[in-house]
């Protein structure tokens, strides 16, 4: 083996640390961040740079409910050809290919674009994104996770009937994630949110409308009584009369037949105001 050979060899030996650096936009757009999953989350791999030469990093950006992962290395320009697997899951031996990009000697760097409300509109979300870049030369890294956490409303149940026929309920954004037992189907409650600790964050996170926290209700304890309006002027046929109308607590009219007991008269006979008199 030529000299170049054994050189060679020795950095593909070579063992290379791989640095996630997580970047995330300061406002959540559409209900989503992320963040790298642990304190110090590196990894090991078998490639083609050094150590002391350059490392790789990956970079994720979220706008709206699209988040862009960038791979690039810190130092020089891909050395290599090969091929950058995104990848899916709880963790790296059992994560599915997302998507893939061809990486040629001398690229700056490598980009994959996903958008997040492709997983959540089947009601589930990914636990943790990886990437691993794969060698012409049998070279390889791991690069990641990132953890993915997801905002919803959530909808407490509707309060008994009140006396002004009003029920209410409470809403708040809750943060969502999977629930660790390497499932997409399961949801379960954030407690930690980059160096924030809560469980449910600002309204600011969830995206849409706030859902109602009050509606108009019948039954309970809804009360009916009869209102009634003013008398009208005695008109030329000597008769006055007066609106009723059924109202219910919260002011909303009602059918009649929610009132108990019999209207009061609407209509009466008098004298004066535009009476008319005649002898027959």
């Amino acid at each position: 083996m030529t000299q170049r050979g054994n050189k060679m060899m020795k950095i593909v030996k070579a063992l290379l640390f791989v640095v996630l650096i997580m970047s995330m936009s300061s406002n959540v757009l559409a209900g989503y961040s992320f963040e790298p999953d642990g304190d110090n989350p590196t990894t090991n791999g078998k490639s083609l740079w050094t150590p002391d030469s350059s490392i790789l990093e990956m970079e994720g950006e979220l706008y709206g409910s699209t988040v862009t992962f960038t791979v690039k290395p810190t130092k020089n320009p891909f050395t290599s050809s090969g091929i950058m697997y995104l990848k899916v899951g709880c963790y790296k031996s059992y994560g599915f290919n997302r998507d893939w990009k061809r990486v040629n000697k001398g690229d700056p760097s490598v980009e994959f674009s996903l958008d997040l409300d492709d997983y959540t509109k089947d009601n589930y979300i990914p636990e943790k994104f990886f990437a691993r870049y794969e060698t012409d030369e049998g070279g390889w890294a791991w690069v990641g996770p990132l953890k993915v956490y997801y905002y919803k409303w959530k909808e407490g149940n509707w309060s008994n009937c009140n006396s002004e026929c009003q029920q209410t309920r409470e809403v708040s954004c809750k943060c969502v994630s999977s629930d660790g037992k390497c499932d997409f189907g399961f949801y379960d409650e954030c407690t930690n949110v980059g160096s924030k600790l809560f469980q449910y964050p600002p309204d600011s996170y969830c995206s849409g409308s706030k859902p109602g926290t009050k509606q108009s209700c019948n039954g309970g304890s809804c009360t009916y009584s009869w209102e009634y309006g003013d008398w009208t002027t005695c008109d030329s046929n000597c008769e006055k009369t007066r609106d009723a109308r059924c109202e219910r607590s919260d002011g909303q009219t009602a059918s009649d037949r929610d009132c108990s007991g019999s209207k009061d008269d609407t209509q009466r006979d008098c004298t004066g105001g535009d009476c008319t008199y005649s002898w027959e």
